[in-house]
């Protein structure tokens, strides 16, 4: 899967993998360690 990815953007608290299209993948919940 992964090597589809053309991309990726990160919003909030979300990583999200594009393919070339723009269409998400993946989205991944990014939690902040503090």
């Amino acid at each position: 899967m992964l090597e589809h990815v053309a991309g990726y953007r990160v919003r909030a608290d979300r990583l999200e993998l594009l393919d070339a299209e723009g269409e998400v993948l993946a989205r991944f919940e990014v939690r902040h360690l503090t």
